[in-house]
């Protein structure tokens, strides 16, 4: 009955052709319990060998009883084959026994489910499991790199795209004939989440690099630090070429920031809520940037502060732009302001020359007629030099106001700083020493009169800085590039006292002044601002109280063709045209 059952077994097998030697199975791949019955059938099948070996110690026994144990024996062998068998047909893994061609000598039960038909014996591993124009390269790469998995791509009996990671490994029972057991996998689904994740990844990494916005992540338990790549950029590292740590880390921020970002994980793991903030980073090539950092704490299962995540992003630009918009909110506000001054100043000093215009000329009437040794000479004198004076500062002010609504030429700047000095430094005290830097610089199109009253108050500014005391004004006139058109730079920088932020802030408002009533007018800066900003130009002063002070105007320059004659060169009073009143001869102006 045992024996019957033997060789049905067998015969329900045949189709799949050659069994593989239960010796040689596919250790490497199968299940523990497959291997303790290999383990078990070998154990009989060396027993069988054993006994006709054996046979002198059965000489007393009687031949039916030696042949029931060798039934016995031979059944139970033919059990464990069977248990074997089938367990390799239902292992989930495929299993294939090859020659050395690929021509398939054994298929389980996984291995025809995967292919998609019944029966694969006789025919080709790459007509079944490979495509047709990469099935010769897959064989040739499995056979010389036996032992190592190869995933290979092929279209299953019913047409559909599957993947299996296939493993070749040469039968050492087989000495004729090389014979190749193969062991596959699918590997489709695998490979689909994994394709899914790495674009995950790929994705999450490009909207981090676009929005420029980088995460991290901190294991309380290891205390291992992980970094997008996004958040390496930020920092200025290449991934991988420091070693991650908290104080690693913390090194690179500013050191008086480092105490609040240490903080966060040293709160975070007692389960306080770490809160956003702003920090300074020192990249390693010396570059400062802003970052901001937003955290939050994930808990375990138990609710124990497990991991510390956050985001980190670099807002430098931001808060340049910030600044940016604040100045430039400032300056519209500081022109509003003068506007409206001007306006009024503007009227004033109209009305102003209406009143001072019949006192000049009836005065110098008089001084006609009056003969020199009169003694109301000298008083109307004085008359008229004071009506001078109140009418150059009608014009000074008349002068801010003015829209640049005169005729423009073009000027050699350098030209009229240097015409400028040479006026200036008979009136500027001997210990104060002017120092001038002034080279050939193109023309600018603009008025020649009030680029010269630029220097003269400009530097008029800066002696009286200095005040009686020694020192040094350095004047520079010099070409730069600049976007989009090349300009002329006019530097007057002094070591005198010097101002402080509050003081800057309002140098250009018309009638402030930092000097005693009476001894100036706060006009004189303020038509510098309007000169320039008739020119197109731009101003801004540097300085720090009792370390002097820098005041640099930059106008376009004017690369345009012109006439030799159009070029206007300095405009003193003594040469080509006369300028309005200047500080010169005015009240003292200071900062």
């Amino acid at each position: 009955m045992t024996a019957t059952t033997h060789r049905g077994m067998a015969a329900s097998t045949g189709h799949r052709g050659e069994e593989p030697p239960i010796e040689d199975a596919p250790r490497p791949v199968l299940p523990r319990e497959i291997k303790r019955m290999i383990a078990r059938v070998a154990a009989l099948r060396r027993e069988i060998e054993r006994m006709p070996k054996s046979r002198s110690m059965v000489e007393d026994q009687s031949a039916d009883t030696a042949a029931l144990l060798l039934e016995d024996a031979k059944n139970a062998l033919a059990r464990s084959e069977g248990l074997f068998r089938g367990l390799i047909h239902q292992a989930p893994v495929a299993v294939l026994k090859l020659t050395e061609d690929g021509a398939i000598l054994f298929a389980n039960d996984t291995a025809e489910r995967a292919a998609g038909k019944g029966n694969l014996v006789g025919l080709n591993w790459g007509e079944i499991f490979a495509e047709p124009r990469t099935a010769a390269c897959d064989w040739a790469w499995l056979a010389r790199h036996r032992g190592r998995d190869r995933d290979v791509g092929f279209l299953t009996g019913d047409r559909s795209s599957r993947i299996m990671a296939w493993k070749l490994v040469q039968d050492i029972q087989s000495t004729a004939r090389p014979r190749y057991f193969a062991y596959g996998v699918d590997v489709t689904e695998r490979n689909r989440i994994e394709m899914e994740l790495r674009q995950s990844r790929e994705h999450l990494a490009r909207a981090q690099r676009v929005a420029g916005i980088g995460s991290a992540e901190l294991d309380f338990v290891t205390g291992a630090i992980h970094w997008s790549d996004e958040t390496y950029r930020i920092f200025g590292i290449a991934p991988g070429s420091i070693g991650l740590d908290i104080e690693t880390v913390t090194s690179l921020i500013d050191p008086d920031d480092r105490e609040r970002w240490r903080a966060a994980y040293h709160a975070a793991p007692i389960g306080i809520v770490p809160t956003a903030g702003e920090f300074r980073l020192i990249r390693p090539d010396g570059a400062t940037r802003i970052i901001s950092r937003e955290l939050e704490t994930i808990l375990d299962e138990s609710g124990v502060p497990s991991r510390l995540i956050g985001t980190i992003k670099d807002i430098t630009d931001l808060r340049q732009a910030e600044r940016q918009r604040d100045e430039l909110q400032r300056e519209l506000v500081q022109a509003h302001r003068l506007e409206a001054i001007g306006t009024l100043a503007n009227g004033i000093a109209h009305d102003l020359n209406n009143v001072l215009l019949p006192v000049l000329a009836l005065t110098k009437l008089v001084l006609s007629h009056l003969d020199e040794n009169n003694r109301d000479r000298a008083n109307l004198q004085l008359i008229y030099e004071a009506g001078e004076r109140g009418r150059r500062l009608v014009q000074q002010v008349l002068a801010f106001n003015r829209k640049g609504n005169a005729e423009k030429t073009l000027v050699q700047i350098d030209a009229v700083a240097e015409d400028a000095l040479r006026m200036l430094r008979a009136s500027i005290p001997s210990t104060i020493r002017i120092e001038q830097r002034i080279t050939k610089v193109p023309p600018v199109l603009g008025d020649a009169g009030r680029l010269y009253q630029v220097f003269l108050n400009l530097i008029t500014n800066a002696a009286q800085a200095i005040g009686d005391r020694q020192g040094t004004i350095i004047v520079d006139v010099d070409g730069v590039l600049t976007t989009p058109t090349p300009a002329v730079l006019i530097s007057v920088a002094d070591d005198g006292c010097g101002m402080d932020e509050a003081t800057m802030a309002r140098i250009f408002e018309p009638f402030f002044t930092t000097k005693a009533d009476g001894q100036g007018t706060g006009i004189g800066l303020s038509v510098v601002h309007g000169i320039v900003t008739q020119h197109g130009g731009s101003i801004k002063v540097e300085s720090k109280p009792l370390h002097g002070a820098r005041i640099d105007v930059c106008i376009p320059a004017h690369l345009g063709r012109g006439r030799r004659d159009e070029i206007a060169g300095p405009a003193s009073p003594r040469r080509r045209q006369r300028v309005p009143g200047s500080l010169s001869d005015a009240p003292p102006l200071s900062r």
